[in-house]
């Protein structure tokens, strides 16, 4: 290898000359192959000096020290890993870039995890298992690094974005990463549906008091400590997201006692939809500009019979007026014996910036005062299934309407045996 005698080219990286055999070159790399002993016509072939662009002399060492004598030196640094795997596919050396990627997966640790997760993402063919292991890596210390910008900023976009959709994600509490999320949106601005695709990843029901007291001013426009001035952008997505995840949002009861925000150390997203029922009450969220004129809830059980919530835009009648809602309750199940139930209805004002807070007093009933509530007694008899209905005045819609164009009404029902 060192027999500059044998030498029949010098490859010059960096300005360094480097004595080589072509057919040597040419025999483990195809990119020298097709350099040296290419299609072309014998005078038009590359000889004598050739240089290099686009490697570093500690790749190229690695590369030719790789072809001469089918062996790699071992590798400490974090630079020495890139640059030896981006040498190895730029001169196209198979081997040598998957025998680099596998100590690199070895070697990983929380300072050079970063890096190496955007190499391996960079579209160099062949390092599917540094991605596998460096997203591993990321996935089981996300705790560690939540707070870094080396994750919060520097970390591929696509590679964040499928970091904080795990379902397994290791994560002391959805506060930390919607905080990760913040950092992540205010050092590199989306535009609005990327904005909203990324803090989609967040759930808002498993947020504390104080995250969605910083989600909410940012959806104002306001700024906070970790998105000191948020663009428009950035305030339509978190309205955008915020409105969208009432309907999962609202229904969320908690125990008396329970911490806020939920915890644990290991994040495992509920696949299944929430259910918009809570205990003897149901919840449906109402947005007039939803294209829906029907909104239906899940199945609850109150005073031992089964109940659902309809909510109707129904036309104004002969005395005039807009639109209102009729709120329906039936109940469900055929042969049913006679119950007397008391049913109280109320309708909350909700929107983007305004959250309704995800916990219900003992009653069922939210904390935030409603804008209409009714109570109605009802006798039904054996094996009645009709409904009974409280309308929501059109006032109300009026109201709700003149609060912007991402609002929506939270309409529920609570119902007890009635003596």
């Amino acid at each position: 290898m060192g027999d500059e005698a044998l030498a029949d080219c010098v490859v010059l990286v960096d300005g360094k000359p480097y004595p080589c055999v072509c057919s040597v070159l040419a025999q483990g790399s195809d990119f020298f192959k097709a350099m040296f002993f290419g299609a072309c016509p014998m005078e038009e072939r590359l000889t004598g000096r050739v240089t290099l662009g686009g490697v570093t002399k500690t790749g190229w060492e690695a590369v030719r020290f790789w072809l001469y004598t089918a062996r790699k030196t071992k590798r400490r640094k974090l630079a020495d890993f890139v640059d030896v795997i981006r040498a190895a596919d730029r001169l196209c050396v198979p081997d040598l870039c998957a025998c680099t990627a596998a100590e690199a997966a070895a070697s990983l640790t929380n300072d050079n995890v970063v890096p190496l997760t955007n190499l391996a993402w960079s579209g160099i063919w062949g390092l599917e298992g540094l991605q596998a292991a460096t997203f591993e890596h990321l996935r089981a210390h996300f705790d560690d690094l939540c707070a870094t910008d080396a994750l919060c900023v520097d970390l591929h976009p696509p590679v964040f974005h499928r970091l904080a959709s795990c379902a397994t994600l290791w994560v002391a509490s959805e506060d930390a990463l919607a905080a990760a999320v913040w950092r992540r949106l205010a050092a590199r601005p989306q535009p609005r549906h990327a904005a909203a695709a990324l803090l989609g990843t967040v759930r808002l029901s498993a947020l504390g008091a104080d995250a969605l007291s910083d989600w909410s001013a940012i959806a104002r426009g306001g700024g906070t400590d970790l998105v000191p001035a948020p663009d428009g952008a950035l305030r339509a997505a978190a309205a955008d997201v915020a409105l969208a995840g009432l309907p999962r949002l609202a229904p969320v009861a908690r125990p008396v006692g329970a911490p806020e925000g939920g915890g644990g150390a290991g994040r495992r997203r509920d696949r299944r939809p929430r259910s918009h029922v809570s205990g003897r009450s149901a919840y449906v969220v109402y947005h007039p500009r939803a294209g829906a004129a029907r909104q239906q809830s899940a199945p609850f059980r109150a005073a031992h019979h089964v109940w659902r919530l309809d909510v109707l835009e129904e036309a104004p009648g002969r005395g005039g007026g807009g639109v209102h809602l009729g709120a329906y309750v039936h109940r469900l199940g055929e042969g049913a014996g006679a119950v007397k139930v008391r049913a109280t209805i109320w309708v909350s004002a909700l929107d983007g910036c305004t959250f309704f807070p995800p916990a219900m007093e003992p009653s069922g009933e939210p904390h935030a005062a409603p804008v209409f509530k009714g109570t109605f007694t009802r006798e039904w008899g054996h094996g009645e299934c009709r409904g009974f209905a409280a309308v929501v005045p059109s006032d109300t819609l009026c109201l709700m309407r003149q609060r912007g164009q991402d609002t929506a009404l939270l309409i529920g029902v609570t119902l007890r045996k009635a003596p």
